[in-house]
């Protein structure tokens, strides 16, 4: 029980040890930031990078953005701040190589090297020093520096060129710094103080130098300018002259023209008026004769046209004509034909009467057992006999007809064309019985009106009829009714005519 209470106080011991340890390296651990540098001298500085050799044995350690172990007792630690110094540096008075005396007024930055040799220098030097006295000393060095190279230069030199003038003192000043561990950021004269005024003085001079040259300049000018104004003048006044007589001419020139040309322009406005009269009596006369043409023309084609309508009308006219005349004249034809069929049949009837009783006759021949030679020869003798009686009766009709006509003559012509005047007149008549109203309008005119006219159509179309038959056949009708009608008895000739042939017909049966 007695050795775990000692195992457990040593444990103890040791954590107390370990924490106390482990605070007091957390206590001795120093950081800077950027803008700062920790400088550390003593013993056991180690031999890294940041350990810089200040020589006879003489050793500090630069830490900048970091930290450090600083041992207790042997080692010690102070900070140095690395920020930039704006320093004014104002030198008066100093006198120029030309023994006139000015100032200068410069702006410089300076900061303390980023090298850590330079930052150790800088420590040496500056180590526990405020950042005032930092800044008085490094502004007396640069004002050394300033007047010394400004002593060395005229005035007009350190006014013509103050680049180049801060350019030499930057370059005079900057090793002298680097060794108090500062390097130069920027250096540039803000002005110069002319304590003298020499360059007013000179700037008089100048001034009087230049009036002077100006005056002069400006007599000399006004006399090259009189000179010059009175040439100008008068080579102005002989060129107006001459501008005038130029005008002049030119005016006269131009008023001949203007009169020439207004004459020329009132004859050809003269000309071109009766041109245009001229001009528009032709084209009206050209109007009027197209017009007139255009009238004659249009007379023309309604003459054609009426022409063309009465050549239609009277073609159609004769074609009707010509077409009644035909019809006609196939009635005609058609009669004569029913007339010969008619005689024609008659025989036929009497020619199968014959040969059926030649039949019969020839079947009692052979019923009675006459022989079949027999049969034959009264058979061939029975045609023959047919024949002969056909032949016979016809010729027996037409000498019949032919003596009709020739005893009566006219007579029976009249009697044939009368049979087939109404089958002509109702022929004629038959397309006024297709029509299914019909409009008459009177002109009134006192010739019997549209009801005449239309009468007149149908009995003119009958009349017609006549000249047709004429022209084809040689037939006058109205003559051979009037000749006739004058001699003879009409009615009782026509209907012994037909009764003659009625009879005759009989006979040949």
């Amino acid at each position: 029980m007695e050795g775990l209470s000692t195992t457990l106080w040593l444990i103890i011991g040791l954590a107390v040890l370990l924490i106390g340890l482990v605070s007091f390296i957390i206590s001795r651990y120093v950081t800077v930031g950027s803008e700062e540098a920790l400088i550390v001298t003593g013993s056991m500085l180690g031999s890294g990078v940041s350990v810089c050799d200040l020589g006879g044995g003489r050793k500090i350690k630069v830490v900048s953005g970091g930290g450090t172990l600083v041992l207790p007792f042997i080692q010690q630690s102070q900070r140095m701040t690395l920020t930039t110094y704006a320093l004014t540096v104002k030198a008066n008075e100093v006198y120029t190589k030309q023994k006139v005396r000015l100032g200068a007024i410069s702006n410089a930055v300076v900061k303390v090297g980023s090298d850590l040799s330079m930052i150790a220098t800088a420590s040496e030097n500056f180590m526990g020093k405020s950042q005032d006295d930092v800044a008085e000393e490094i502004t007396s060095i640069l004002d050394g520096h300033l007047r010394a190279i400004l002593g060395s230069m005229t005035v007009e030199d350190a006014y013509s060129d103050r680049e180049a003038f801060s350019r030499q003192v930057k370059n005079v000043a900057e090793p002298d710094l680097n060794k108090l561990g500062f390097e130069i950021r920027s250096f540039n004269v803000k002005d110069y103080i002319d304590v003298d005024k020499y360059l007013e003085y000179q700037s008089r001079h100048r001034i009087a130098e230049v009036q002077k040259e100006a005056e002069i300049a400006e007599s000399i000018a006004q006399r090259e300018s009189r000179i010059e104004t009175a040439k100008n003048e008068q080579e102005a006044k002989r060129a107006e002259l001459e501008r005038d007589t130029q005008v002049a001419e030119a005016s006269k020139y131009n008023q001949l023209k203007m009169s020439e040309f207004k004459k020329e322009q009132d004859s050809a406005k003269a000309e071109a008026d009766m041109a245009y009269d001229l001009q528009k009596a032709r084209i009206a006369q050209q109007v009027k004769e197209q017009e007139m043409q255009i009238e004659i023309v249009e007379r023309q084609k309604q003459i054609e046209l009426q022409e063309k309508e009465s050549e239609r009308r009277q073609r159609q006219y004769q074609a009707d004509i010509n077409l009644k005349a035909d019809s006609d004249a196939y009635a005609l034809e058609k009669q004569a034909e029913a007339l010969k069929r008619k005689a024609e049949l008659e025989a036929e009837a009497r020619q199968y009467e014959v040969t059926t009783q030649a039949k019969a006759h020839a079947e009692k021949v052979k019923l009675d057992g006459i022989a079949e030679a027999s049969a034959v020869e009264a058979k061939g003798r029975a045609e023959a006999q047919i024949i002969r009686e056909i032949g016979l009766a016809e010729a027996n009709a037409q000498e019949e007809k032919a003596k009709a006509f020739e005893k009566y003559g006219e007579a029976a012509k009249l009697e044939m064309i009368l049979s087939i005047l109404p089958q002509y007149a109702e022929k004629v008549a038959a397309p006024l019985a297709n029509v299914e109203s019909i409009k008459i309008i009177d002109t009134g005119n006192g010739s019997g009106g549209g009801v005449q006219n239309l009468t007149s159509s149908v009995l003119g179309t009958m009349t017609s009829l006549q000249a047709s038959l004429k022209e084809t056949t040689g037939l006058d009708l109205v003559d051979v009714i009037n000749n006739y009608s004058g001699k003879h008895n009409l009615k009782g000739e026509l209907n012994q005519i037909a009764v003659s042939l009625e009879e005759k017909t009989e006979a040949t049966k």
